[in-house]
């Protein structure tokens, strides 16, 4: 299991348009256990990067700055807002891949939107230069999806 995971990760990064055909057939429990790993491990480097690049600290007056209770507590709202977005995201995707012609079923949506995101999961916590990656994300996962216009698997 680790090395499929190992497998699609590098896959995603360096050659998705294979790994989405490689991707297509795999179960909802090898992409929890994926998307998980990746979500928690973004979520760590945010975190640590924040903390030293002191961006948490950005949107405060001068002089003040957030206690170790307040950064857990967003640590951990952040991740339950971020799951329930990238939910919400998928659905909004897959009506519109529905709209137009898909007929592949939301779980493809799903995993197209899900490993698509690898990009942003894996380097999209580094400051300033992060939001590539998660343009790239963006890009991937709608040319990931069956059936979505432009897509790079039949």
């Amino acid at each position: 299991m680790i090395d499929l995971l190992i497998a699609r990760l590098k896959g995603f990064l360096l050659d998705p348009v294979e790994t989405f055909r490689k991707s297509r057939n795999d179960d909802s429990r090898l992409l929890v256990i994926y998307f998980g790993a990746l979500f928690l491990l973004n979520a760590i480097l945010s975190v640590l990067s924040g903390l030293f690049f002191g961006v948490g600290n950005m949107l405060l007056p001068s002089g003040m700055s957030l206690g170790a209770a307040a950064r857990l507590t967003g640590f951990f709202i952040l991740m339950i807002y971020s799951v329930i977005f990238i939910l919400l995201l998928s659905a909004w995707i897959h009506l519109w891949v529905y709209l137009f012609g898909g007929r592949k079923g939301i779980m493809q949506t799903f995993k197209a939107i899900l490993y698509g995101d690898t990009p942003n999961l894996l380097l999209g916590w580094i400051p300033f230069i992060g939001i590539i990656f998660t343009l790239w994300s963006l890009v991937l996962g709608c040319t990931g999806n069956p059936r979505a216009p432009g897509n790079l698997y039949p």
